[in-house]
């Protein structure tokens, strides 16, 4: 199935609405805190909005690792609600030589992974 062709789940529509909201919220957020209407606020209210920006902020990052995860390889599955089970690769018949341009995964830390 291609990426055009995806149906969601109820629950990963809502997921998606709701980051765009969310996004669309601290957009205006940030717009807001540029502004020179801000400016002239008193600095515990600005304070608070610079507080809340940061929640917000957090909060999309979570929607979005969450929404990476229905649109990856371990999705779960619907009607168990886990991810589901890697699948090991089929071992080649000799191993190959260590080198700089070796195929594999990258994580987060830099590290290549097999």
């Amino acid at each position: 199935m291609t990426k055009e062709t995806v149906q969601y789940e109820q629950y990963q529509e809502r997921l998606l609405s709701e980051k765009k909201d969310l996004d669309d919220k601290l957009d205006k957020l940030v717009n807001f805190i540029g502004s020179a209407t801000f400016q002239q606020l008193p600095s515990n209210y600005c304070d608070l909005l610079e507080d809340q920006k940061v929640a917000m902020e957090e909060y999309a990052r979570i929607l979005a690792a969450r929404i990476d995860l229905f649109t990856s390889d371990y999705a779960p599955k619907a009607e168990t609600g886990g991810p589901e089970p890697e699948t090991p690769e089929p071992k080649a018949a000799e191993a190959e030589p260590e080198h700089k341009g070796k195929k594999g995964k990258h994580d987060k830390d830099n590290d290549w992974k097999e």
